[in-house]
């Protein structure tokens, strides 16, 4: 059932978050190696400009993950409360992502008994890596962010699995038996 699941949805490659913020990190330490400190604040210089392009690609990239989390749950379970659409317009206003943290929490918890996840500390750390990635060190941030919407996607695919598996023992149960056995 899990490989039929994983081949059935196209999960986000979180993955490449991880990588652009190794990129981000990359050129930072290139450009602080190579460049005077008035270089890098008067924003002249165009490797400065390679960097902010890196930290909007990453966070673009973020947004398109979110987007592409909540058409998953949508595809397998459409009375999942947060459109895709909503959760991109959530999540460009950083204090509203704990709605679509909040009720994919509660989504899985309601749906997967075994594993628990917990709304408000995920969104206190996509919160944090998002505010870090704006305001302090972007490579942090994405490392923080993308870590937390990892965690999740893990959390929703072992939730699908595991709900596909209960609706294939109670379809299986509720068959009756042949005649000819």
């Amino acid at each position: 059932m899990k490989n039929i699941i994983e081949r059935k949805t196209k999960f986000p490659r979180v993955w490449i978050g991880y990588f652009i913020a190794g990129l981000c990190l990359s050129l930072e330490i290139y450009a602080v190696k190579t460049l005077t400190r008035d270089e890098i604040t008067s924003g002249d210089n165009p490797l400065v400009d390679v960097i902010l392009l890196t930290v909007y690609v990453g966070l673009f990239y973020f947004i398109y993950c979110v987007y592409k989390l909540h058409k998953v749950l949508q595809s397998h379970h459409p009375e999942y409360p947060i459109k895709p659409i909503l959760a991109i317009l959530f999540t460009l206003v950083p204090i509203c992502i704990f709605v679509w943290v909040s009720k994919m929490a509660m989504f899985i918890n309601s749906n997967s008994p075994e594993r628990k996840i917990v709304g408000w500390w995920n969104f206190l750390l996509i919160f944090t890596g998002i505010a870090a990635v704006k305001l302090l060190e972007p490579t942090m941030g994405f490392v923080l962010a993308y870590g937390v919407l990892h965690h999740i996607q893990r959390r929703v695919k072992e939730t699908l699995i595991s709900s596909s598996q209960i609706a294939d023992q109670q379809t299986t149960a509720m068959d009756p038996p042949s005649a000819g056995h």
